[in-house]
């Protein structure tokens, strides 16, 4: 009554924390999602608009585009780009200037004669003047008109109708070129020497008219009635409709902002990431129940889901990461290592769904990291090689690149106009993809699981253990590989992790070490030490050898998943042969001192493993080999671990344990070179 108080108590706490953890992620999840509503219709220019006919819920104005913006900006530059300035005073100057010229070159000469020609070079200055003379910055194109700035009035000025310095003493020498005397070239050269430009260039005032002219250009292009039909079913969106169709969809989203509108958005994001996770939950829950039970795995499920959320959330805060770049498909990689392909796919399609509602054409996106990811998945089936990985990347870089050219070229309708620097971003994120092997042992030491990775390298007969186990104890060791053999393809068979219990039979016998020459398997015909025992004492050494392999275990760090094997492969049996001698001496002998501890197995792997386990040796004491006599040894074996209850905490049905022994019989005969005997003729 105390005991199922207590896992009742835990059961308690154990679903206590798991619908915490899946509060924590929809609150998580939903924290990084964007809080903009959505448009609910999806359209692109030059393709048929797919929903019903769209008659305007509301008047709204049309913007122009950013190339016609652009084109007014520029028109704005081109026609105010130069603002000259006049500046009354230098005609003034430049006359007393010329004046006093005069009157100090040409002193000697007759006063008369003097003024005459002070008056007519003034006359020419003041001609010169008439027209303005600009003053042209250097080394840039100046356009045909001109903006000058006289007092509070702008005036738009040709620039042919202007005079430069140059022009104007141009003017000047042909002026007097007809009387060329020595009077005449002092008089032109004095007139040239006080031109000065009385149209300044003003840059400062040239930029602030510019950017005001900027600041009030209309953004609107037009406008939307309300009731006006914006386009129907099947129309193709055109550029003038494509604009009204953009304007809607800003005018739309605006009003649904503000405070009433972000609360309803944030309730509806709870409600889609709520359904998505615990859609998730359930599927485990009904389907793969080892997961959903351990709160290790739960918790890393969950942590999966919500890091890959917040991993396509960086393309929201950093411009230079695009959505394509992120590696998703190191998701079903990572957890077909921890756990089986279908919960690696569905956890996969759960995750990229909730993605899509970051990323920009989310059906295109969704559909493509899906086929891309599912794709990949299909490369670490069977995990053999850590290569595989490298093969994994190679693939997701094809599948992507194919799938997008191939929506490319259905949108666009050949490959002139596709973005062929999307392959930078998929090559990207296929090399990404090569971190899966150390994030596998990242989450492996965290959350205490063993990886497929891992398991590999424990099988690998060269290790320092089965070296060492088949040093020690070689029989033993030829022993557990045969076992690994049979439980490996017997788990094949089933659906049972095969790599998981082979390698969990390599381990399964390694406490016979310490006492390797009490094992039969490992006598060389010199003699049996049980001889010297008594039954009690052999049953006693045969039995200690599970004690002394999870001992061995935990010394050199085994992963919990294999010292299961290690404590599960005898159950609570007992040793048969030491009893029955015992019996034989005393009828009252107690059955319970020659029983393993247990615990009896609790999966489909660890049962795989006592059936090969027990089949295995006694198939190796057969004084005949035929088909009758192992069929006869399977069935008996397998039949008395059914009468002593050792399969019914593991998820094995009998259906499998059917096929478990054809598997097992099958092999034997192989091994053992049983000839199938054929009816004469």
């Amino acid at each position: 009554m105390l005991t199922e108080f207590k896992d009742e108590i835990k059961n308690s706490h154990n679903r206590l924390a798991r619908l915490l953890l899946a509060l924590l992620a929809i609150a998580a999840v939903v924290a990084v999602l964007p809080r903009k509503a959505q448009f609910k219709y999806e359209f692109e220019k030059g393709k048929p608009w797919l929903h019903e006919d769209l008659i305007a819920p509301f008047q709204f104005p049309v913007l122009k585009t950013d190339a016609q913006m652009q084109s007014e900006i520029a028109d704005i530059q081109r026609r105010n780009r130069f603002y000259f300035v006049y500046q009354s005073k230098i005609e003034e100057e430049a006359v007393n200037r010329l004046r006093v010229g005069i009157d100090f070159e040409f002193a000697d000469q007759d006063s008369v004669l003097t003024e005459k020609m002070k008056t007519d070079a003034v006359a020419k200055l003041h001609k010169i003047y008439e027209k303005d003379v600009i003053d042209l910055p250097a080394n840039v194109d100046i356009p045909e008109i001109v903006n000058v700035v006289r007092g509070r009035v702008e005036e738009r000025v040709p620039l042919k109708a202007l005079y430069t310095a140059k022009s104007a003493a141009a003017w000047i020498e042909a002026q007097f070129s007809q009387n060329p005397s020595e009077d005449s070239m002092m008089l032109r050269n004095l007139i040239v020497e006080n031109i000065r430009p009385n149209l300044i260039y003003d840059s400062e005032l040239s930029q602030k008219i510019f950017e005001e002219k900027v600041s009030q250009i209309s953004k609107n292009f037009g406008k939307v009635a309300k009731s006006e039909k914006i386009i129907s079913r099947g129309e193709i969106v055109d550029a003038e409709t494509y604009q009204k169709l953009e304007a809607f969809k800003r005018a739309y989203l605006q009003g649904h902002e503000g405070q009433i509108a972000t609360r309803l958005l944030i309730g509806g994001q709870i409600f889609l990431v709520a359904v998505g996770v615990f859609v998730l939950l359930f599927y485990m829950a009904i389907y793969q129940q080892g997961v959903f039970n351990e709160l290790n795995k739960f918790t890393l499920v969950l942590v999966f889901f919500t890091l890959w959320v917040y991993m396509a959330s960086l393309s929201l805060y950093f411009d230079e990461i695009s959505i394509y770049m992120l590696p998703f498909c190191i998701m079903p990689l990572v957890i077909r290592n921890f756990f089986d392909a279908r919960l690696a796919s569905f956890l996969y399609t759960i995750t990229i769904l909730l993605i899509g509602f970051l990323a920009p054409n989310p059906f295109q996106f969704v559909f493509i990291q899906l086929m891309t990811g599912l794709v990949a998945l299909f490369t670490i089936t069977g995990m053999r090689k850590r290569s595989q990985f490298i093969t994994s990347a190679v693939v997701i870089f094809v599948t992507y690149s194919a799938l997008f050219y191939a929506f490319s070229i259905m949108k666009e309708g050949s490959f002139e106009h596709v973005d062929h620097s999307f392959l930078y971003q998929f090559g990207t994120a296929a090399l990404l993809t090569l971190p899966a092997y150390p994030i596998i042992f990242l989450f492996e030491k965290m959350f205490k699981l063993i990886s497929d990775v891992t398991l590999l390298e424990l099988s690998d007969t060269n290790n320092i253990i089965l070296r060492k186990l088949n040093l020690k104890a070689p029989g033993t060791f030829q022993h557990s590989l045969q076992v690994a053999n049979l439980s490996e393809e017997a788990a094949n068979a089933v659906g049972a992790d095969a790599l998981l219990v082979r390698t969990g039979a390599l381990y399964h016998d390694i406490g016979k070490m310490k006492n390797p020459a009490y094992f039969i398997e490992n006598q060389s015909g010199t003699g049996n030490p049980h001889d010297d025992l008594g039954n009690q004492k052999s049953s006693e050494i045969i039995i200690k050898h599970v004690l002394d392999g999870v001992e061995l275990a935990h010394a050199i760090s085994l992963p919990e998943q294999i010292i299961d094997f290690i404590r599960t492969h005898h159950g609570t049996t007992c040793t048969r042969y030491f009893y029955n001698m015992a019996k034989k001496e005393d009828a009252d002998c107690d059955i319970a001192d020659y029983r393993y501890p247990g615990p009896i197995p609790f999966s489909k792997e660890t049962a795989i493993l006592m059936m090969a386990d027990s089949v295995e040796a006694a198939s190796r004491s057969l004084k005949k080999y035929d088909g009758e006599t192992i069929d006869h040894l399977v069935d008996g074996i397998i039949a008395n671990q059914l009468a002593e209850d050792q399969f019914i905490n593991a998820d094995i049905t009998l259906k499998d344990i059917s096929m478990v022994k054809k598997i097992f019989k099958r092999r034997l005969k192989s091994i053992y070179h049983v000839r199938i005997s054929y009816p004469e003729a």
